[in-house]
């Protein structure tokens, strides 16, 4: 019997088992697909066309790789910054890993000419048209793809020229500029049409071409709909650097039951990497890239890559990450245990309820003498900023101290609930995810707030809220008035695994609470026979872990954790 060292290849070759979800583990419902070789270190991703019910589209034997312009820049990206970022690429070494699409997302439009072409920003690329097509060829020449967004409604989610009624002449023009990759939207639907329809007629257009134009499409499509058009489908709500609301994709797809409609040539896409924008921590941002992976979502960076740390450059960089992403087989990876911890706190949460003052879950009471706010009718707890990672929590309310953590105050006038110790800081909470509340900077936006209004719908944060009386009831979203401040338990231990191939596994040992947690790995909720032995490599220490026959236990910290590669033997 062979075993693998610190300094062995890394072999990662994949195959996987199709599961469904159980109550508490996923089941094995398919056969070990047959093994296909592949390097740990990945060259890039492949396009074909292959027939499909609809239309015969182009698909991705593997989950697109790339660099995209939105996450980082917006709406002021240009060009230069564009060059000087696959000068970057090609400095690292991330082409050859496999990041070969470069996307311009949101803004590169401008107007339609009298013919009716679309024309480029001239503040995005100055020369127009054939500066368009002379990226293009800058990027391939350079082993590099173009990518650009669109909307098949009337306009783009930022206001630009959509390609409704236009799919024909928009697929052309993308043909004559050798785009590869279009990333498309609904925004602004043309009123009496239907987003499954629009996509369909964009779809087709690029089809029509004869170009392999690989197409994704959003969310408001099913899994199911989108497979017989596109390469990838968006899970959810747009990824922000945030933690909690990151998870929050995940947990849309594990609830949704996504993860079984992924597989070679269509892929969940969990948004654009938020790895390297400053707002989370490095362990964060390895959960991040490790979920990306492991549930094999596109990977496209969305930093600058010009001024990233030595830090993030490894996160992005590892080559072990990017080839389990980059499985041949492409099935993707699952929840198969989530526990709450038995001595967890609750965190409040917004839930998509229509909040009812019979609710207790939602009842709360302002204490104005000892400024606390008291969970009602156990008057015993408090709402209590935890200090490390500043969540909203109940805890017991501190009677013989005063605890800065638990003083709060309201202002009825703006309706926001402030620091009493600090009124520059504010209880925020989640009007697009069922995240946990925390506290941050008042009025604190995303970056889309230039562009819209900081109360639209679906915006990331809002410390805004409707107040009914003193508390004795709820407290609601100012503009979304069915959603309610809510206590709710959140899973803080979960396990995520899938079959790789050769009988191997990926598996992650994630924390999500705010204390030190011991996981273990049993074989019985992989749905493998216990008295299997795995030879085990942490992912991200690139060490050797031990062999194990029927668990695998592991001591992980706050926010972070155990990713393993299990070689059978």
């Amino acid at each position: 019997m062979s075993s693998y060292k610190d300094s062995d290849h890394f072999d990662t070759n994949l195959a996987y088992q199709r599961r469904k979800h159980s109550p508490r583990c996923l089941i094995i419902t398919g056969v070990i697909v047959t093994i296909v070789v592949i390097a740990a270190v990945v060259v890039g991703v492949v396009f074909a066309v292959l027939p499909h019910t609809a239309t015969s589209v182009v698909t991705a034997a593997t989950p697109p790789m790339g660099w995209n312009t939105w996450n980082r820049f917006k709406c002021s990206f240009t060009e230069n910054i564009v060059r000087e970022t696959v000068n970057r690429m090609l400095e690292l070494r991330l082409v050859r890993l496999g990041y070969n699409h470069i996307v311009l997302d949101e803004c590169w439009q401008y107007k339609r000419n009298s013919s009716g072409h679309i024309q480029p920003d001239p503040l995005r690329l100055p020369n127009g048209a054939t500066g368009m097509k002379t990226l293009a060829d800058y990027l391939n020449s350079r082993g590099l793809k173009l990518g650009l967004s669109t909307s098949v409604g009337t306009l783009t989610c930022f206001r630009r020229p959509g390609s409704y009624s236009k799919e024909t002449i928009d697929a052309a023009t993308y043909k004559s500029w050798s785009v590869d990759y279009v990333k498309s939207a609904d925004c602004f639907t043309h009123p009496g049409t239907y987003s499954y329809n629009n996509y369909i007629a964009m779809s087709r257009a690029l089809r029509q071409t004869n170009q392999n134009i690989a197409f994704s499409v959003g969310p408001t499509i099913s899994a199911q709909g989108a497979k017989d058009i596109a390469i990838a489908r968006q899970v959810g709500n747009d990824n922000v650097d945030d933690f909690d609301l990151m998870l929050s994709i995940v947990d849309r797809l594990v609830e949704e039951g996504l993860a079984r409609e992924a597989g070679t040539g269509f892929w969940n896409d969990l948004g654009m990497l938020q790895v390297g924008n400053g707002k989370m921590s490095t362990s964060e941002y390895r959960i991040h890239m490790s979920l990306w992976s492991a549930l094999k979502s596109p990977l496209f960076l969305g930093n600058d890559l010009r001024t990233m740390s030595q830090a993030v450059e490894d996160i992005i960089q590892n080559s072990d990450i990017i080839a389990i992403n980059q499985d041949p087989l492409g099935i993707s990876a699952n929840l198969i245990y989530s526990e709450i911890p038995f001595d967890g706190i609750s965190k409040v949460q917004i839930v998509s309820k229509m909040c009812a003052s019979t609710t207790f879950s939602q009842n709360f009471l302002f204490d104005s003498l000892r400024k606390r706010i008291h969970y009602y009718p156990d008057s015993s707890k408090c709402l209590t900023m935890e200090t490390t990672y500043r969540y909203v929590t109940l805890r017991s309310c501190k009677n013989d101290t005063i605890d800065v953590n638990q003083q709060w105050f309201i202002n009825t006038q703006t309706g926001t609930i402030h620091q009493e110790n600090n009124r520059g800081n504010c209880i925020t909470t989640s009007t697009i995810a069922r995240s946990p509340a925390k506290v941050r900077s008042c009025n604190e936006r995303n970056n889309t707030a230039e562009y819209i209004g900081p109360n639209e719908w679906w915006h990331p944060f809002n410390d805004v809220f409707y107040f009914d009386g003193d508390l004795t009831a709820s407290f609601s979203i100012r503009n979304t008035n069915n959603m309610c401040a809510s206590l709710g338990a959140v899973d803080d231990i979960q396990i995520y695994s899938g079959p790789l191939s050769n009988n191997n596994r990926v598996a992650i040992l994630l924390n999500r609470d705010v204390t030190e947690r011991s996981i273990t790995l049993r074989w019985q909720d992989m749905g493998v026979s216990p008295g299997q032995q795995y030879q085990t490599r942490d992912v991200w220490t690139k060490s050797y872990a031990g062999d194990y026959k029927q668990t695998y236990s592991a001591s992980v910290k706050p926010h972070d954790l155990v990713m393993l590669y299990m070689r059978a033997v």
